[in-house]
């Protein structure tokens, strides 16, 4: 490896051929060759060469005919000067970038002129390599590091470049989700036209052991493996966005053979719908700024100082674009107007919310006791899910009911909404409780802070005498 930052200027003394390559013979110049051992790397023009034979004025290294193709040592000849830099040691101060020595490609030089202090050099790149230059990145050119300061459309023609999308898990991190049918959607629904393909992971979480569970495994089983069938259904429809449902009720029906394959299915799906409707209508752009599993965000995403999502703040957070949702200050306008909107209202979100998890509810209810561990343990993850939709199906509902009261001054909207906040304190207490037996809380997350459930509780409380203020 090297940094590219040029150690000595050298120059060809003799280009000789030897058995269908090239053999270099370079004198030094300024290089120092007093800690040169015999197999040494030095790049010449950046290109990584070995030292066969040296003296403390000179070296010599064989380029292969394919080096000589791909890189500017082809333009070489007896009397050019080169740019020298010895591999670097674990204790050289980097002062450009790690460069390889592996040349990429060959650019074609448009302009060099005088700028200031400086020399301006604009250089066209290889349209294969055009996507990786960055703009203020570092790129070797010669052996040299130097900076990207423009990257311009006429030397970069960006037309047809097409984009490898980063899909980050943001939302959940406790419980094992698993939707085919919203992942087939969305997998269609990316613009294959600009799109060379997705990697998926997660932000502000590991991947590694899983490290919440009260009943782990020794040793923790790794969280890909707990979360098996999320990953399995992104890799899979990745692969063929048309694969149907009935693959995966195969799959699972083969990994849980004493169940109905189909009734899991489907209880998994409803279930797992509450994470995307939720979001899509109460939304954070940003990891930081919407965590689903603890109703909270960083500070910076509420108007709380503790990042508590409170019903206020149900009021006012938008929506997601493009999800044809409403928000609670557009329904109530459209209310106060006398109009009609083809939008999804809150109250019909909140009542999605409802539907998902009652059918998933009565689904799992349907199994009654099982022995399989693991399986006991996705049937408790899906009841923790659906409790908590549950919480935000009534918590929508009541947060509409009191934006409207705020404008109507009817006593029955105000009725309503305390109704349906005490609703919410129901579940939030059920989703608490049931999560609790398989899970600790609460824990740190590295982009919200500290999840505490059943300190969140007080705050769910709060939000029922903030509806009962006149």
């Amino acid at each position: 490896m090297f940094t590219g930052i040029i150690e000595g200027l050298g120059r060809i003394k003799n280009i000789e051929p030897v058995a269908g390559d090239i053999r270099l013979h370079v004198e030094a110049g300024s290089l120092d060759m007093s800690d040169v051992q015999l197999g040494d790397s030095i790049a010449v023009n950046g290109v990584c060469l070995t030292a066969i034979e040296f003296d403390n004025k000179h070296f010599v290294a064989d380029v292969s005919n394919e080096t000589m193709a791909l890189t500017s040592l082809k333009d070489l000849a007896t009397g050019s000067e080169v740019n020298l830099e010895k591999a670097l040691l674990p204790t050289t101060r980097l002062g450009g970038h790690l460069v390889s020595g592996h040349v990429d490609g060959l650019g074609e030089v448009l302009v060099i002129k005088e700028a200031s202090r400086s020399i301006q050099i604009i250089i066209r790149a290889p349209d294969e390599l055009k996507y990786y230059i960055a703009m203020k990145g570092s790129i070797c050119i010669d052996g040299t590091s130097l900076t990207v300061n423009k990257i311009t459309n006429n030397d970069f023609e960006i037309k047809g470049m097409k984009t490898l999308w980063t899909l980050r898990n943001d939302d959940n991190y406790y419980f094992r989700w698993g939707a085919p049918g919203f992942l087939r959607e969305f997998i269609k629904n990316i613009p294959y036209e600009v799109s060379e393909g997705f990697y998926y992971g997660s932000d502000g979480y590991v991947w590694g052991r899983e490290f919440l569970s009260k009943n782990p495994k020794t040793p923790r089983e790794l969280e890909i493996e707990k979360h098996w069938y999320h990953w399995m259904t992104f890799g899979r429809l990745g692969y063929n966005p048309d694969l149907p449902d009935q693959r995966f009720v195969d799959i699972l029906q083969n990994h849980f053979p004493e169940i109905d394959g189909k009734l899991l299915f489907d209880a998994w799906q409803e279930a797992s719908m509450i994470y995307p409707v939720t979001t899509g209508f109460h939304w954070g752009a940003a990891d930081f700024s919407w965590y689903i599993e603890g109703c909270i965000s960083h500070p910076a995403g509420s108007f709380d100082r503790l990042g508590i999502h409170h019903v206020e703040q149900f009021i006012k957070q938008k929506v997601h674009a493009g999800t044809n949702n409403q928000s609670i200050p557009d329904y109530v306008e459209m209310v106060m107007a006398g109009e009609t909107s083809e939008l999804t209202s809150p109250l019909e979100i909140s009542g999605q919310l409802h539907n998902h998890a009652d059918k998933a509810l009565e689904l799992i209810n349907s199994l009654g006791s099982v022995e399989n561990a693991e399986l006991s343990n996705t049937l408790a993850d899906i009841r923790s899910i659906s409790y908590l939709g549950k919480y935000y199906a009534h918590k929508i509902n009541g947060a509409t009911h009191l934006a409207l009261y705020r404008k109507t001054k009817n006593k029955e909207d105000q009725a309503k909404a305390v109704e349906k906040l005490d609703m919410a304190l129901v579940f939030w207490r059920k989703y608490t409780e049931n999560a609790m037996k398989q899970y600790i809380n609460p824990i740190w997350m590295k982009r919200v802070g500290m999840v505490d459930w059943v300190k969140f509780t007080d705050h769910v409380k709060n939000d029922i005498e903030i509806a009962k203020q006149h």
